[in-house]
């Protein structure tokens, strides 16, 4: 399978690419709330981020026909076409957009053996639409949910958005399309067969990595090669966010002991991670780099079989976070900047565009991968997951034997489990695992008493905001990444009936923060011989409601005041 060829272009950027829709492909038949829902995106990112590019999504395309000058849409059809409708409204308000629409008089897309729907097309290319869809009568072979789409964007416009030029500009320049062109030796057979049985397109985070690896560069082919699989394989370990790093590695030199290097990495504090890299040696996997390769690789993985460690779980865990907000939180501690944790985001905020300078961008997109590399590691070592214990999930930090410190690190460990659970079923991910990271990368740790205790500042941090500023857990956030060590609240914090006592209506994170403090209490030397089989079976679950003890409508029994009826200690 010859190797494709991948691009990037928004309708401004596209140049002279013309597509065809073969005979093969299913009508057009997107749906309302479809088109509403790109819109609405469109709309919302338009409004908060105008800078930003939006990504619409990925298309496959054959070569270009000699005979038609034209690339024949294999996958990703029903989102280019919608763009492309979208455009002959929106040409109105922006005129470029007519560039999109045809290119050198002919329209961009052809509609092969569907005369009506071509007709159609070029005479509403030529004419104002508003006049044409109120006026014209449609032949009956014109498929409607074309004319639905045009109406649906028309409408759109006209009752949601205000400043149309500017909308229709955005979109016109923002909205990003990843284009992948596969040789024509490609099987295509064999190209169906795999997203048949995956069901999806490329993942952002793919996409990602095809962006990256294509900044690794060495002058010399074999070199480059070599280092581009090299950290296509960490990049692949890393992303196992469900499975402990060092079982996730393809293809590594069966001399290197994986478990032992991660061993020695986090006793020697990570000096001698960039040593461990240096020793990856990986076959030349060219095809698997790029996006075609990632395809045919799907999730067919063979992973590295190892003697586990006895006292270690079994791989049955779930990471508090996907792979591609991991990576975003990655990027945060790496770029220094307040970027958005959202998934739907990430290649907006991680964007490694080239410059003229490729040594340049090989040396960033590799030190991106290093960080990666040296975070994933402090992640599983020292971040609780999730196991199934029966029906329920138990929170748990791993531990990885390192030393002979016995007992002492055991305790620690469950105490920073426990506050670390405590924060995550009430506090999102997306504002404590930033601060968390940085804290564990910038002061490697053995785990301690140190490191429960900063969690509990932490926590304490954002009880504070919950409490005087507005919930704005981001804000809290970004304030203790700036001054990692010394974190504290911004005040006293003083909890008074006013904040517990709302019935159903209290915040769930202050029931949370009573079960820690029992926990703590109750592991107190004056306490633990008596509560030993509590704090043994102790865990935090997220509960999503509330309850009353004596019940607001009780059968038979004497009704309770609602001041006494909601108050903390009923609930």
């Amino acid at each position: 399978m010859g190797q494709p060829i991948v691009t990037e272009f928004t309708p401004e950027s596209i140049d002279n690419i013309l597509f065809s829709i073969p005979l093969y492909q299913r009508l057009y038949a997107w749906e309302k709330d479809q088109v509403t829902q790109l819109l609405d995106d469109l709309h919302s990112t338009f409004s908060n981020n105008p800078d930003n590019e939006y990504f619409i999504g990925n298309i496959v395309t054959s070569e270009k026909d000699e005979k038609t000058n034209r690339n024949a849409l294999i996958d990703g059809q029903q989102r280019i076409t919608t763009l492309w409708l979208m455009g002959f409204v929106l040409k109105q308000y922006y005129e470029n957009w007519e560039k999109f629409i045809v290119c050198d008089s002919i329209l961009r897309l052809d509609f092969l053996a569907r005369k009506d729907d071509r007709l159609f097309l070029e005479k509403l290319s030529k004419t104002d639409i508003n006049k044409y869809l109120q006026n014209e009568k449609l032949d009956d072979g014109v498929n409607k949910m074309m004319v639905n789409t045009i109406n649906i964007v028309n409408n759109y416009l006209n009752i949601k958005i205000e400043e149309k030029e500017k909308f229709s500009e955005y979109i016109y320049t923002k909205t990003k399309v990843v284009l992948l062109t596969l040789s024509n030796s490609t099987d295509l057979n064999k190209y169906f067969e795999i997203m048949n049985n995956r069901g999806i397109q490329l993942e952002k985070h793919e996409i990602l990595k095809a962006r990256i690896i294509d900044r690794i560069w060495d002058e010399n082919e074999e070199v480059r090669e070599k280092k581009r699989s090299k950290y296509a394989s960490i990049w692949d370990a890393c992303s196992q966010m469900n499975r402990d790093i060092e079982k996730s590695f393809d293809k590594l030199d069966e001399k290197i002991n994986i478990k032992d290097e991660i061993r020695l990495i986090i006793k020697n504090k990570f000096t001698n991670i960039e040593a461990f890299i240096d020793k990856i040696t990986i076959g030349d996997n060219k095809e698997e780099n790029t996006l075609e390769g990632i395809l045919i690789k799907a999730e067919s993985k063979s992973i590295i079989s190892e003697n586990d460690d006895s006292k270690e779980k079994s791989d049955s865990f779930t990471s508090v976070v996907n792979f591609p907000s991991f990576l975003l939180h990655v990027f945060k501690l790496f770029s220094n900047q307040k970027v958005s944790l959202k998934d739907k985001d990430l290649l907006t905020t991680i964007r490694f565009d080239k410059s003229s300078d490729k040594k340049q961008d090989s040396i960033y997109a590799s030190s991106f991968i290093h960080f990666l590399f040296r975070v994933r590691i402090i992640f599983d070592q020292y971040i609780i997951r999730s196991y199934k214990n029966g029906i329920s999930n138990l929170w748990e930090t791993r531990i990885l034997p390192i030393d002979e410190s016995g007992d002492e690190r055991k305790k620690a460990y469950d105490s920073a489990s426990q506050i670390m659970s405590m924060i995550n079923v009430s506090t999102s991910s997306e504002h404590w695992l930033t601060p968390v990271l940085k804290y564990l990368n910038e002061s490697p740790v053995i785990i301690d008493e140190n490191y429960t205790s900063w969690l509990e500042n932490l926590d304490n941090c954002f009880a504070f905001s919950r409490l005087y500023e507005k919930s704005d857990m981001m804000g809290t956030a970004n304030n203790v990444i700036n001054d990692i060590v010394n974190i504290k609240p911004s005040g006293k914090i003083v909890i008074d009936s006013t904040i517990l006592n709302k019935g159903v209506n209290t915040d769930h994170y202050w029931f949370y923060k009573l079960d820690y403090c029992l926990w703590k209490k109750w592991t107190t030397e004056e306490y633990i011989g008596k509560y030993k089989t509590e704090i043994k079976n102790f865990q935090f679950r997220s509960n999503r409601s509330i309850e009353h003890i004596y019940p607001q409508h009780p059968e038979n029994k004497q009704i309770w005041n609602s001041d006494i009826l909601n108050n903390f200690g009923n609930l």
